[in-house]
């Protein structure tokens, strides 16, 4: 039988004067790690989540969509709150609760507070805690499966990190779980909102560090002045309605919303009503005309998100 987990994700991005989106450099992380995770034998397929982040303290975090979609959990993001303190992320199931808090090293089990995670030495690891980085949420993995009784086992051969998780029932049907995720789509290019409709015109950024493909298109670093080209997929326009709510992270240049000027000014909401009016400007032109990139997810044909990022924006 399925295991069916009546869990909830609530995760609060707090503050509307400050949302703690981080880089990597100002996360206690090993860059450039590579994983195999599996369930119960089935491997995980990372390309629509982001990769999965190993701890200096050895731990692999991973986003929280891979909690919710691989292993059956629910989850959804409320409304911003204005207490910055309250940047909270609750998981339970029908016996257990865990409720984290962004950038602590500790979480309430059950309303007991304890660690995330330890030296080899046995002291509290004070810099592993969960964080957002890029848009996304990221938890310990073995904390979370640990305490709700799945088995972790973890081995590195080479330099591949394998990670295999057994569910506490290993009947969990995993077999359509890549069918799931076909429903998300992560694409990149130009957009123009009208109405509650976007238009869309799909590119393909090519870094300069991707050797293999800027020689298969013929490109120098003269075409690279920022260390990127936006090439147009020439794909034609495609519309996409707005989901009822729909996660945008953005840089507030401006500082509307941000209040602390010596940040990453990155801020997040699902407000509708910020999003439309940070678009109304761009909107007005056409997509041939648009020179900014976002990153879009799409499923069952509306937008569920939408990030800028800064670095393509120069």
């Amino acid at each position: 039988m399925k295991r069916y987990l009546i869990l909830i994700i609530l995760v609060i991005i707090t503050s509307l004067s400050t949302v703690l989106l981080v880089s990597a450099s100002d996360i206690s992380i090993i860059a450039n790690q590579k994983f195999v995770v599996t369930i119960d034998g089935n491997p995980i397929d990372f390309s629509h989540i982001g990769n999965p982040m190993l701890s200096k303290t050895g731990r692999t975090f991973v986003p929280i969509r891979f909690m919710s979609k691989y292993l059956a959990y629910n989850g959804y993001y409320p409304e911003n709150s204005e207490d910055i303190s309250s940047q909270n992320v609750w998981i339970n199931d029908e016996k257990t609760e865990i409720k984290f808090t962004l950038n602590k090293a500790t979480a309430l089990v059950d309303g007991k507070e304890v660690y995330i995670d330890y030296t080899p030495d046995g002291k509290p690891a004070v810099d592993s805690k969960i964080y957002l980085y890029e848009g996304r949420v990221y938890l310990p993995l073995r904390f979370i499966c640990e305490t709700f009784g799945e088995e972790v086992e973890y081995k590195k051969i080479g330099n591949v990190h394998h990670i295999a998780i057994a569910t506490k029932d290993k009947s969990q049907d995993t077999k359509n779980i890549e069918d799931d995720f076909e429903e998300i789509q992560s694409l990149a290019g130009y957009i123009r909102i009208e109405d509650n409709v976007i238009h869309f015109n799909e590119v393909e950024i090519v870094e300069w560090e991707d050797q293999k493909r800027v020689k298969e298109l013929g490109l120098n670093e003269y075409d690279m002045p920022n260390g990127y080209a936006i090439i147009n997929k020439n794909k034609g326009e495609r519309t996409y309605e707005l989901a009822d709510e729909v996660i945008f992270t953005f840089t507030d240049m401006n500082l509307d919303y941000v209040k602390n000027p010596d940040g990453n000014r990155l801020y997040t909401t699902t407000k509708k009503d910020r999003l439309l009016k940070y678009f109304e400007k761009s909107s007005k032109l056409p997509l041939s005309k648009q020179t900014i990139p976002y990153f879009i997810e799409v499923k069952g044909g509306k937008v569920i998100s939408i990030t800028e990022k800064f670095k393509y924006t120069i």
